[in-house]
């Protein structure tokens, strides 16, 4: 059981603490010089505190230069962040005047991956702590892991509405998978609308995961917390960042298209109101013509050939050349994968997943020369006992997009994880977070079954599994080792669907919501820097050919997101080799990259724009 969390506050023995104490019990004989170091300086003491800043204030321009140099930002990332920084001048010194006159800034930052699009809003984060009004920043995503990357929330709960499941009951579903709160939720305290109305800026990363019924639903709860219908609620600067190459949104249109583009369903379950709500949701993407598209590869900057390759991707020009390049650069036949080099894998069949996982764990077992534990999740049928069929199939039906839980989990001290449900949010434990498995705490009622020397089984999960990583190392909760955090059992429902036949009833798992992230599908590895990859270019379905399990042809989307997470061609190996249609010519929609050049256009005006009144206040 946890306990509570300790932590402990650096003291800061400084020069400017004697004068800070100087300046609270009253002046004596000497007075304060005012220094240049001085400018901007916060003393900080333990609690109960005060802050004193000594000097005159700067401007948030003048406080965003001096962060570009310390951040190195280059030229386009010091254009994106100093327009938010002139237009926190505005709004700063508009608060003594009517607010009406300056005008909402909707700016988009983007680019391909890898070009700095988080250390903007790194950048971000310090201008709002240095200037002391962290509060009136709100930094989300549109997932829980890349919530966790730049120390946001999801934008579904920063809204209050999810797409769990598990929380279902309490909220009203809509069509495209977005939960509403129900009418007698959405009642706004005084102190949360004070709140709301105090944010100066919203931030929304991986916005190519947003979709239009998001937004949409987005923007209708702003104006509900906020008290303003006005667009996002009246937020002064709303800030959307990412890469439109990457993946588009699950079970959702692209922001990027109006209605009459996007193909709707035959059966007409979206109709007339629907397509005024995407329409809606377009129309406010369409108000972000402030774009800054950043240009500069960081992630592969040493390796130019892999540079040319992911552009060629971009533009949708790759032909068999690429394909030659990289079927013999990064393919060799009858090559293992060298689970020992701490090798990840990426694949966008579950199946696949499943199967490498379980072979890298026991791989894994062999070089750790350690116990293995293998935990049987608790399933339980809605009505009585399932067929000998139906139970052996359920336990082959491992953890996917549906489902966080696996059937079957198995177990070495050591062994990385990832977490498949938004379980804390505040400590990163979310869905698609890594970390190292320390070990498992064992429930009593589901005790281990010896079934060779170095291997037990448990007919039921533990009772919790303690995990560390980077982000849990200044944690402790009292309890439990220093920089860990713990993940507990949950239950799901799996229902019956088409895609399980031989599925007759309704059945609840119950057991740890992580697998072993030796694998991870294309999903789970978006916005990650892997140092050595190995990749399987392949779609998500399969069909039988002349007997054959023969994969589709890989997602347009998932190519260039699989073969952009590596800072080096050299750090990446092919599972299989790459087919012809895999590559050559598999290029995204016409209207998106339509969409996307209207962006590079917005992108070029802006810059243009920027430099010239930057030029005049230098």
């Amino acid at each position: 059981m946890i306990q509570g969390i300790q932590s402990t506050v650096a003291a800061h023995g400084t020069d400017r603490s004697a004068v800070v104490q100087s300046l609270l019990t009253g002046f004596g004989e000497e007075d304060i010089q005012m220094t240049a170091a001085d400018l901007e300086g916060t003393a900080v003491h333990a609690s109960p505190s005060m802050e004193v800043h000594f000097g005159a204030s700067t401007s948030f321009l003048e406080a965003g230069k001096a962060l570009v140099a310390r951040f190195t930002l280059n030229k386009r990332q010091a254009i994106a962040f100093l327009i938010l920084c002139r237009q926190l001048d505005l709004i700063h010194g508009g608060e003594k005047r009517e607010k009406s006159d300056i005008s909402q800034l909707c700016q988009f930052v983007g680019g391909e991956g890898g070009t700095g699009k988080s250390r903007v809003i790194e950048a971000l984060v310090e201008l709002f702590a240095s200037k002391g009004i962290s509060n009136r920043l709100l930094i989300t995503a549109t997932s829980g892991t890349a919530a966790a990357r730049i120390n946001g929330i999801t934008i579904h709960s920063a809204c209050g509405f999810s797409k769990d499941q598990a929380v279902g009951a309490n909220l009203a579903k809509d069509l495209d998978g977005v939960r509403l709160p129900k009418q007698a939720e959405r009642f706004v305290h005084g102190q949360s609308r004070m709140d709301w109305q105090d944010k100066a800026m919203l931030v929304i990363d991986e916005v190519s995961m947003l979709g239009a019924r998001t937004l949409y639903a987005v923007n209708e709860q702003l104006c509900r917390l906020r008290g303003s219908q006005q667009d996002f609620g009246g937020i002064p600067i709303v800030l959307f960042c990412g890469d439109f190459h990457q993946f588009r949104p699950v079970q959702e249109r692209s922001i990027l298209l109006p209605s009459m583009v996007v193909s709707w369903d035959e059966d007409n379950s979206f109709k007339a109101e629907q397509r005024h709500q995407h329409d809606k949701a377009h129309a406010l993407w369409k108000k972000f013509t402030t774009v800054v598209m950043l240009d500069e590869q960081v992630r592969a900057a040493g390796d130019p050939v892999l540079q040319r390759l992911l552009k060629r991707i971009r533009l949708g020009v790759q032909d068999r050349t690429d394909l030659e390049l990289r079927n013999s650069r990064c393919y060799r036949e009858d090559r293992r994968i060298p689970w020992e080099t701490g090798i990840t894998v990426v694949t966008p069949l579950n199946r696949n997943r499943w199967n490498l996982n379980m072979e890298a764990t026991l791989a894994f077992q062999i070089l750790q020369r350690s116990i293995m534990r293998i935990f049987i999740s608790e399933h339980k049928w809605k009505d009585g006992l399932p067929t000998e069929e139906e139970a052996i199939m359920m336990l082959n039906q491992g953890d996917d997009s549906v489902i966080p839980v696996p059937a079957i989990f198995m177990f070495v001290p050591g062994i990385p994880v990832v977490v498949n449900h938004n379980t804390h949010q505040g400590l990163k434990l979310v869905n698609g977070a890594s970390y190292t498995a320390l070990e498992v705490i064992l429930d009593e009622t589901h005790p281990g079954h010896r079934i060779s020397a170095d291997m037990m089984i448990h007919f039921g999960p533990p009772a919790g599994i303690i995990l560390e990583s980077e982000t849990t190392k200044d944690i402790h909760f009292a309890g439990m080792p220093s920089g860990t955090v713990l993940l507990t059992p949950m239950s799901v429902r799996i229902q019956c669907q088409r895609k399980r036949p031989w599925q007759r009833n309704d059945v609840s798992r119950k057991g740890l919501p992580c697998a072993a992230a030796f694998a991870c599908t294309d999903y789970k590895v978006q916005g990650r820097t892997l140092e050595r990859v190995a990749l399987e270019l392949r779609g998500t379905r399969t069909t039988n050919v002349d007997g054959r399990i023969v994969p589709s042809q890989c997602d347009p989307y998932s190519l260039y997101v699989q073969l952009s997470r590596c800072s080096s061609l050299d750090g990446i190996m092919l599972v299989s080799k790459v087919r012809e249609r895999d590559l050559v010519g598999n290029c995204v929609p016409p209207e998106m990259t339509a969409a996307q050049a209207r962006l590079e256009q917005l992108s070029n005006r802006t810059i243009r724009e920027a430099m010239r009144w930057l030029d005049d206040d230098s």
